[in-house]
């Protein structure tokens, strides 16, 4: 699922902001990296490491486009296919999160039911034109019921580093 929330190319008009206080109307796009996801022990859920990919690294990135824009005293980033998280600024400091439920019923015979929670975490920094952070997932399975597949809840976090600069004079272009 987290694929679905990875930035996509974001653009917007771009303002000359002094020391990275974004003001209501204003919009600032970056280009990051995001390196490589990076699984917590808890997406283990009690299993062994799969041998085929215990070992497996890289040091690729994949490039992408992020924004940060304000209304009143609320910031938010745009995040992923048109995912927007609400967050808050202390300094050149931002902290963005939001949460997504969905619940499945099962079988309603006996009232079983899944819920699936995602919690999206993102921290960065912004310092002058240049950008860091790092983004936290985790997804939660639960089942309550009598029909509840065996194993079916699972925890697994995942955290996912990136870096990046401003673009000056971006645009936005979205289909109306």
């Amino acid at each position: 699922m987290f694929s679905k929330l990875r930035p996509l190319i974001l653009a917007a008009p771009l303002f000359a902001l002094a020391g990275c206080s974004i003001q209501p109307g204003d919009y600032i796009v970056f280009r990051v990296a995001f390196d490589a996801p990076e699984n917590q022990s808890d997406c283990l859920n009690g299993n062994d490491p799969n041998p085929n990919t215990v070992d497996d690294s890289t040091d690729l990135t994949t490039a992408s486009s992020i924004a940060i824009f304000a209304f009143d005293d609320d910031y938010f980033l745009e995040y992923g296919e048109g995912l927007s998280l609400q967050g808050v600024r202390d300094g050149s400091d931002y902290s963005f999160d939001g949460t997504t439920v969905d619940v499945e019923v099962l079988n309603p015979d006996d009232d079983t039911y899944t819920t699936n929670t995602v919690d999206i975490e993102v921290d960065l920094i912004i310092n002058g034109k240049n950008i860091n952070g790092i983004a936290t997932t985790r997804t939660t399975n639960t089942c309550t019921g009598a029909s509840c597949p065996e194993d079916y809840d699972t925890t697994c976090t995942s955290t996912q580093r990136f870096r990046g600069s401003e673009i000056k004079d971006a645009d936005l272009e979205r289909p109306v």
